[in-house]
């Protein structure tokens, strides 16, 4: 491959990434669209999200094979197509079974992208001597992620209110017709022989792996998984609720454009200087996080309890849900950071992958959890966020104070001159 060819996939990736990090427009009114257009349930909407993480988790070590199998180029393309048929069915589908399969297709785009778009740019990167740009270049196309998210928000809220219901979904279809153009724009940033060199220095690498029993003996490892388990499947799902809470208090459409505007600049702004919160509480910053994301677990559902429709009431709900998103995009940096730090370099992509899928099994697992509570409770949400607290409270704190416990004691091992692989 040129040189040409890879500071080509340099420039456009950015941009690559901001279209292919999520489905911009969707996200914002999947909720109202879901319930009042195509007539599901809260728990319906909430188990189709379990559907996408379980699909993404699944389908992760196929996906694996069939990336080596036609490359990442036609992989990532491929993965643009299922994308396309997944905005096309949220259209024109009308049963709960074709909309399970939509979304096993978006867990398919996913698996896909979690591999494809890491690598390209890494290889590419490697290649061109400027490796240790990859978090400037990964954060750029994150900025615009949700620069163009935050403004897509907003305009979704307004054509979903005042255009037509479909007109958010039909713009989702263009950005997704987009992304599979930049698609064919990204190269492979390795060709049929340097593939054939790279699988045999992957291949040599995997021999000095632990393996994944190994690495689940390690006490680190082990409540890095549980803590992940809890943090994010909670976290994660009580981003849906957010939706349940805002539209059963009966807010207009196109305010949620303005509020999840806010709340997408809030985690940009999180993400951007998170390092400097690190710096000065270091693994604080994890027990800072957790203990926020519990008080506003339980102070929502207190608050929906007396009066959720009380102006108040509101004001309170929308900081305790800014802070939300605040603890999250904090705690997805700070938790790869220390990983990273805490683990060799031998260890360090199979522990990445157990931290992808206690994240995946968590948001599935507590989605589909969600799914059942609010169906017997006929979709209240008072006691789903109570049940959800009151299951998850004790595993979240033990495993939060003894991953920090494995934490601060794997790091110290790191900072010596011995730098072994953690016990």
């Amino acid at each position: 491959m040129s040189e040409q060819d890879l500071k080509q996939n340099v420039k456009v990736y950015p941009w690559y990434r901001a279209f292919a990090y999520d489905f911009l427009f969707l996200w914002t009114i999947s909720i109202l669209y879901l319930t009042e257009v195509k007539g599901f349930s809260y728990s319906q909407t909430i188990l189709l999200d379990g559907i996408f993480m379980l699909a993404s988790f699944l389908l992760q070590i196929p996906v694996t094979k069939l990336i080596k199998k036609i490359g990442r180029a036609h992989s990532a393309q491929l993965a643009s197509v299922a994308s396309i048929i997944f905005v096309a069915i949220y259209i024109w589908g009308n049963s709960l079974w074709i909309f399970i399969f939509a979304n096993v297709l978006y867990g398919f785009s996913t698996s896909i992208r979690n591999i494809t778009d890491v690598e390209i740019l890494s290889i590419t990167l490697k290649k061109l001597r400027k490796k240790n740009d990859y978090s400037r270049i990964e954060g750029k196309g994150m900025f615009w992620y949700y620069v163009i998210e935050g403004l897509t928000s907003i305009i979704a809220g307004y054509l979903y209110e005042f255009v037509n219901p479909y007109a958010p979904i039909i713009s989702t279809g263009i950005c997704a017709i987009i992304l599979l153009l930049l698609s064919f724009v990204i190269k492979d940033p390795l060709d049929e022989e340097e593939q054939d060199v790279h699988e045999q220095i992957e291949s040599n690498k995997k021999e000095r792996e632990p393996s994944y029993k190994t690495l689940f003996k390690r006490p680190f490892v082990i409540w890095m998984a549980i803590f992940t388990f809890c943090f994010l499947g909670i976290a994660s799902v009580h981003q849906t609720l957010t939706k349940v809470y805002l539209q059963d208090a009966n807010i207009p459409a196109y305010l949620f454009g303005y509020i999840f505007c806010v709340y997408k600049l809030i985690s940009a702004i999180a993400s951007k200087f998170q390092f400097k919160y690190e710096l000065k509480r270091g693994v604080k910053s994890l027990i800072y996080c957790c203990a926020m994301m519990i008080f506003t677990y339980i102070s929502c559902a207190i608050i929906y309890w007396i009066n959720p429709k009380a102006i108040l009431s509101l004001i309170i709900a929308l900081i305790l849900f800014a802070s939300q998103y605040f603890a999250r995009a904090v705690f997805r940096i700070a938790v790869k950071n220390y990983i990273n730090a805490c683990v060799s370099k031998n260890s360090l992509t199979k522990t990445f992958s157990i931290y992808s899928m206690a994240e995946s099994l968590g948001f599935a697992f507590v989605t589909f959890l969600t799914s059942i509570i609010m169906e017997i409770s006929g979709n209240s949400y008072v006691i789903t966020n109570f049940s959800l607290v009151a299951l998850f409270i004790i595993p979240l704190i033990i495993s939060a104070i003894y991953f920090i416990r494995a934490l601060v004691k794997n790091y110290t091992i790191r900072c010596t001159i011995i730098r072994k692989d953690i016990e």
